[in-house]
């Protein structure tokens, strides 16, 4: 909808994007679909067991011959239908990031974004609580939904709360948030509206997260307070105190990090995690290191290992990093890595050096709603639903038109 509004508005609509490091960031996304796609062309058997002698070895166990030509994918069909929705997610996401728009479509396509989120929260809210009172049994097929719930309302809190304030004009005024607030009222009551929302996301994490899910949520939520703070500093102020405020954002990000860590080490019922899930992807990457076992196959091949740990074989590996370790290999992880990392380092970059308040408040939000999605994917396979794996597509691209709003970067 957007990529027609924006093409019928102008003839010029679509601009190629200048960012920080776009050509590393590009590099690297490319090399990891090319990585990945391998394992989909057929392979002499020969130079299989060269680039990956399990693959064979399971092949021998379960298949009395082995065909001249197979892939290194256990199941192809699961891995084309993988590749085939992160395809139309990139490429949906890539003609959006060519799309010319300012900072009031910007608004109203987070407000969108945000209002569709509630929306689908409270209807998945609703249905949560009312099969779980309903039932007198824990019911297992519950715990994804609220993940995703989580995985939700998390990305859209700090931006809400962002659209509030840039709402309120908070920076770019001495005057506190009550007094700035108050004033926004009497010159709108919808203002109450843009408050309310946050509100609503705030309580609804409060009720329904899991421990590990609420920390993801948690972390970012103090950093983007941190920012706040020091943004409404000020220059004097903020010369002196720029590497005490840095210091503190990385040590509240890593002492988040090593707090979710410890817990997930510990019992199952705390981390909200399967036992084993970790345990046999480790092993999986220790059987296919190069090009893993093949994307989407992850249910499969572990039903080769589950027999050593107790209940049914998980469907996923509790995080979305691990997994994609233990089904595309250490190379296309490497560069999965690597490409998050350019992005996130890029984008904060560009952000900084903008004075823009409405572009320091709208990037703020999405920045740190990106930190709450690659966080949460940590301990739940949350980029494995294409939703939500579009949903921090969408902040991508949207936080890169923020901070490159009447302002081009160059590409390294």
């Amino acid at each position: 909808m957007w990529l027609a509004i924006g093409a019928s508005r102008d003839t010029q609509a679509f601009q190629k994007p200048h960012f920080l490091y776009r050509r590393v960031a590009t590099f690297c996304l490319g090399a990891f679909m090319v990585v990945g796609l391998l394992q989909l062309i057929p392979v002499p058997a020969v130079l299989l067991k060269l680039v990956s002698p399990n693959t064979i070895r399971v092949l021998e166990k379960f298949q009395d011959s082995i065909p001249l030509l197979t892939t290194i994918s256990f199941a192809p069909a699961d891995t084309l239908h993988q590749w085939m929705q992160i395809g139309s997610i990139v490429l949906c996401c890539s003609l959006l990031a060519y799309l010319e728009f300012g900072l009031s479509d910007v608004r109203e396509l987070l407000l969108t974004i945000v209002l569709s989120g509630l929306v689908l929260i409270a209807c998945g809210g609703v249905f949560y609580w009312a099969v779980d009172m309903l039932s007198s049994h824990s019911l297992d097929f519950l715990i994804p939904l609220r993940r995703r719930l989580t995985f939700y309302a998390g990305m859209c809190l700090p931006v809400s709360m962002s659209i509030l304030l840039s709402r309120i004009g908070y920076i770019g005024s001495r005057r506190g948030f009550v007094p700035k607030f108050i004033q926004a009222v009497k010159e709108d009551s919808l203002v109450w509206g843009y408050a309310a929302v946050p509100l609503m996301l705030f309580v609804f994490l409060i009720i329904t997260s899991v421990e590990l899910g609420f920390l993801a949520v948690l972390i970012p939520a103090l950093l983007y307070l941190l920012v706040l703070s020091y943004l409404r500093m000020a220059k004097p102020l903020r010369r002196k105190l720029r590497y005490v405020f840095v210091t503190m954002g990385i040590l509240l990000i890593m002492s988040g990090l090593f707090r979710s860590f410890s817990m997930s080490v510990g019992a199952s019922e705390a981390r909200d995690i399967t036992p084993g899930q970790w345990d046999i992807a480790g092993e999986i990457i220790s059987d296919f290191p190069l090009l893993g076992a093949g994307l989407g196959t992850f249910p499969f091949v572990a039903r080769l290992y589950s027999f050593q740990y107790e209940g049914l074989p998980p469907s996923h590996a509790g995080g979305d990093y691990i997994e994609a370790a233990a089904e595309m290999g250490m190379i296309a992880a490497i560069f999965l890595f690597a490409f998050f990392a350019v992005l996130i380092v890029g984008m904060t970059r560009m952000w900084w050096s903008r004075r823009h308040p409405d572009v320091k408040l709208l990037g703020l939000g999405v920045l740190c709603g990106i930190l709450v999605g690659l966080m949460h994917s940590i301990f739940h396979s949350s980029l494995h639903v294409p939703p939500q794996l579009f949903l921090l597509g969408l902040f991508v691209v949207i936080g890169i038109k923020i901070v490159t709003y009447k302002k081009n970067f160059p590409a390294e």
